[in-house]
């Protein structure tokens, strides 16, 4: 009997360290797949700005590979800064870059996406990246060059419009005021009649009186009495731009007012003329970073403020070499 009980126990000892070690190669194969090779700037962008979409090279095990992004925005409004090879089909709405790790000089890849009005909030932005190698790189026994997907990385980002939350929540609080007015204004007629109430003649008194005109402000109108409104105009709000230009240079792709990154290629120059025009002749462009030029990434702002004070920022990308 000792001896049955002795080797149950020796059954269980093993048991539990076979499943331990199972356990323990499960979560290294598990971890080792988490290295994510296509990661996002933001989770969370609201209009106006730019995503980043960032692909490391060190995260993946292949020296050739093609690497495809397959966006729900339309590709064409994705850029890219590296010089690769890439390519954009339209119909599948797919961007593909080419890559030989044995030639190329980049750690990460880069693309960036305008995030432009026309996307309403709450909107999200759906983003299928994957590897694709030939198959006989995977399967050593096969001698099918066919390309497979090797990686898939999947993303989301939410469209937020932070000044639209803003404006609501201002909104709410002069609401919340307007009603604390009226709150008081129906106390202070109660405090009226109940002293009419009292006179002992039973005469009304400061019958005038009885409510006293309330005065709020809501946004740009200014609301006195019962019927009296006051427009404030405080200028025009567009802020595009009708054209970008840089003289001697070539933007990457054609100037679109809804575009705002852009970048171009020159070669042994510490500065460049930009000539950027306003759709409203009352709008205000300022420029930095135009000057003082070096080798390498320099990034221009052309920043157009709308004669309400609206801001709207392009950025020129010079890669001088």
């Amino acid at each position: 009997m000792r001896e049955m009980q002795k080797s149950i126990k020796i059954v269980s000892i093993i048991l539990v360290i076979v499943l331990f070690v199972n356990l323990t190669i499960s979560y290294a194969i598990n971890n080792s797949n988490s290295t994510d090779f296509f990661t996002v700037s933001k989770s969370k962008i609201s209009v106006g700005e730019t995503l980043k979409m960032i692909i490391d090279l060190s995260k993946i095990d292949y020296d050739e590979f093609t690497f495809t992004l397959n966006p729900s925005v339309n590709v064409n409004d994705i850029s890219i800064k590296e010089s690769v090879v890439a390519s954009k089909d339209e119909s599948l709405n797919t961007i593909s870059i080419e890559v030989d790790k044995s030639t190329i000089n980049v750690s990460s890849i880069t693309l960036y996406y305008d995030v432009p009005e026309t996307i309403t909030s709450e909107d999200k932005m759906e983003l299928t990246a994957q590897i694709l190698v030939a198959n006989n790189v995977i399967d050593t026994n096969s001698t099918s060059t066919d390309k497979v997907v090797a990686k898939e990385s999947n993303k989301e980002v939410s469209i937020i419009e932070e000044n639209q939350q803003e404006n609501a929540k201002n909104n709410n609080n002069q609401m919340d005021e307007n009603s604390m007015n009226d709150k008081q204004a129906n106390d202070r007629e109660m405090n009226n009649k109940d002293n009419e109430q009292r006179d002992s003649k039973g005469e009304l008194q400061n019958e005038n009186s009885k409510v006293s005109e309330s005065s709020s402000k809501v946004g740009n109108i200014s609301v006195q009495g019962d019927s009296e409104e006051t427009a404030t105009y405080n200028g025009s709000s567009n802020n595009y731009l009708s054209n970008l230009e840089i003289e001697g240079l070539e933007l990457n792709t054609t100037f679109n007012k809804e575009k705002q990154t852009y970048f171009v290629e020159a070669k042994d120059i510490s500065s460049v003329n930009i000539t950027a025009t306003t759709e409203d002749d009352n709008a205000k462009v300022y420029i930095t970073g135009a000057d003082l030029l070096k080798t390498g990434t320099n990034k221009i702002l052309v920043s157009v403020t709308a004669e309400n004070g609206n801001s709207r920022s392009y950025r020129v990308f010079v890669e001088v070499k």
